[in-house]
C-alpha cells in the first residue's frame, strides 16, 4: 500500500506539471486562463467542473479515468487525504488513446464523443496505429499497410461522425519519419498516410486535427479548437 501510495504521489507531480503547462501554452505568457459556456470559443484553455465530476465547458474531464477511479476507491477506503491529492489529477481533461490491435477503436471513440457531447464539452482522440509505429521502440505496432490503416482511420472518423472533436493524429510519427528510422520510400509512404488521414477525419466539419512532433516540452501541446 506503501508502494502504491508513493507511485501515485509521483504521478501527481508530474501530471500536474504537466497540465500547468499546457495551460499555460493555451493562455499564452501570461498564464491567465479564460473560461467559457460556448464550445465554439476560438480557443479551448480551461474546463470547469461541477460537483458531480462533469465537465461543463471546454475541455470533456471523463468521470472514467484512472485517477477519477482511483479517487473513488481511496474515498471508499477512508484514504480521504489521498483521495484529495489524485482528485487535483481527475480535475484535468485527459486525451483517450486509440491504438488498434485488439481495441475496438471506433466503439470506443463513439462512446467518448458521445459522452462529451452529453456534458457539452469537446473530447481530445489521440489516433496512434500508424504503419512502423515507435519505429520499433516500446510503443511498436501499428496497422499491418497503408491499406488496413486508412480503412481503421475511416472506422474511426465514421464513429465519430459530426461530433466536436480534437484529434491528435499518430504523435512522433513525423519526428520519426525524418530521423532516418525509415528508409526513405516508407517515409514517403507515411506522410501521405497521415495526409490521407487527415482527410479522412476532416469529413466531420467539427474535428480539429492536428500532426504532432515528437517533444518533451507541454508548452508544445496545441488544444485550439477554432
Amino acid at each position: 500500500m506503501r508502494t502504491n501510495t508513493r507511485r501515485w504521489r509521483v504521478l501527481v507531480v508530474m501530471a500536474l506539471a504537466v497540465a500547468t503547462g499546457v495551460v499555460l501554452a493555451a493562455c499564452g505568457s501570461s498564464g491567465h486562463s479564460t473560461r467559457t459556456n460556448d464550445p465554439n470559443s476560438s480557443t479551448v484553455t480551461s474546463t470547469r467542473v461541477s460537483n458531480d465530476g462533469k465537465a461543463v465547458s471546454g475541455l470533456w474531464v471523463s468521470p472514467y479515468s484512472s485517477a477519477a477511479v482511483q479517487v473513488k476507491t481511496w474515498n471508499r477506503d477512508g484514504q480521504r487525504s489521498n483521495a484529495n491529492l489524485i482528485k487535483r489529477i481527475a480535475a484535468h481533461s485527459t486525451a483517450k488513446w486509440l491504438t488498434g490491435a485488439g481495441q475496438p477503436s471506433a466503439k470506443v471513440a463513439a462512446s467518448v464523443v458521445a459522452a462529451a457531447s452529453r456534458a457539452h464539452a469537446i473530447p481530445q482522440l489521440v489516433l496512434y496505429n500508424i504503419p512502423d509505429r515507435d519505429c520499433n521502440g516500446p510503443s511498436s505496432g501499428g496497422a499491418p499497410n497503408a491499406p488496413a490503416y486508412l480503412a481503421w482511420v475511416h472506422g474511426v472518423a465514421r464513429a465519430i461522425g459530426q461530433g466536436r472533436v480534437i484529434v491528435i493524429l499518430e504523435p512522433d510519427a513525423i519526428d520519426q519519419a525524418g530521423s532516418g528510422c525509415l528508409s526513405p520510400e516508407n517515409a514517403h509512404a507515411r506522410y501521405g498516410m497521415l495526409a490521407n488521414a487527415s482527410k479522412l477525419i476532416e469529413h466531420d466539419r467539427n474535428a480539429r486535427v492536428r500532426s504532432e512532433e515528437h517533444t518533451s516540452e507541454p508548452s508544445h501541446i496545441t488544444i485550439s479548437y477554432a
